[in-house]
């Protein structure tokens, strides 16, 4: 089977970013300079509390809603870190928009539980360091993003992928890992982008099968890495941004390949997964949803 990689690419970088999901999903959570080439330090931690928002819930229908609500009833890191009622507003927003683990740590002792409340390191968050300080950390460690991406997870809730989507997101920084959530993770597998290889792009069905990475399993060390950096060796070939690509990997996923809306997509004739036949759909998708 004839995978054309470049076709492939060209019709992703041509379409995803005019679509309507880019405009809802990806362009607010962008972080830019001002024209005077400086980040706004309020809106740097806020972009980097968003990622505690942003996790196990849908984007479109809860993420952005809630995030919005949060700053539209006047979230300022004052109110937070100082307010007595600070755990029960962001506790209500959290549960009006959908959200789960809105429990605070004493609202789970008081009922026998126990667990991670997502309300209390958004509030951490916020205490941890001021707006100016965390942009100083941005800064500073700019030339050695290792170093602050280890320093981000330090935070409640940041584990690999949050600390990645963050900094993929910061204009100008370049790190050497992109994050693979399962809709990145899908779409680079269902086009057959993760199984060509250089100068490459016939591909045999059996052994796609031996190394297709199931999405549960996407996030062991070895396997994350391994998606990750396909998409920055196929853009290396190609001239392209892998922190663009991996934001339209993520669009390409959450709106059309999880849900198999192949017919609404406009690369699905060049796709790996849409050339299948019917049995062999159904073996690739067996695969790539077994559990760990």
């Amino acid at each position: 089977m004839e995978i054309r990689r470049s076709e492939i690419l060209r019709g992703i970088f041509n379409w995803i970013p005019k679509s309507e999901g880019f405009e809802t999903k990806i362009r607010p959570i962008l972080i830019s300079r001002d024209s005077n080439g400086k980040f706004d330090q309020i809106e740097m931690l806020n972009r980097f509390a968003y990622t505690i928002v942003d996790q196990q819930r849908d984007v479109e229908s809860v993420v952005i809603p809630l995030w919005n609500a949060l700053l539209y009833y006047g979230m300022n890191r004052t109110f937070l870190c100082e307010s007595s009622y600070a755990s029960e507003f962001v506790s209500s927003i959290f549960q009006a928009y959908g959200h789960q683990q809105y429990h605070t740590k004493v609202d789970l002792e008081l009922q026998g539980s126990s667990g991670a409340s997502r309300t209390d390191a958004f509030l951490d968050c916020y205490k941890t360091r001021t707006p100016s300080e965390f942009l100083d950390l941005i800064i500073e460690n700019r030339e050695h993003l290792l170093k602050l991406f280890e320093i981000l997870k330090q935070y409640s809730f940041i584990a690999d992928k949050s600390a990645a989507f963050f900094l993929r997101d910061i204009e100008g920084l370049e790190f050497s890992l992109v994050p693979i959530d399962s809709n990145v993770a899908r779409s680079i597998q269902r086009t057959g982008l993760f199984f060509t290889k250089k100068n490459e792009d016939n591909l045999i069905f059996e052994e796609i099968i031996r190394n297709v990475i199931p999405i549960k399993k996407r996030t062991e060390q070895t396997n994350f890495r391994a998606l990750s950096d396909k998409i920055f060796e196929i853009c290396e070939e190609n001239s392209e941004s892998p922190y663009k690509f991996n934001r339209y990997l993520f669009l390409l996923g959450a709106d059309f390949c999880q849900n198999n809306n192949c017919d609404k997509c406009k690369i699905s004739k060049l796709c790996f997964y849409y050339n299948l036949e019917v049995k062999e759909k159904e073996e690739f998708k067996k695969i790539m949803a077994l559990k760990n």
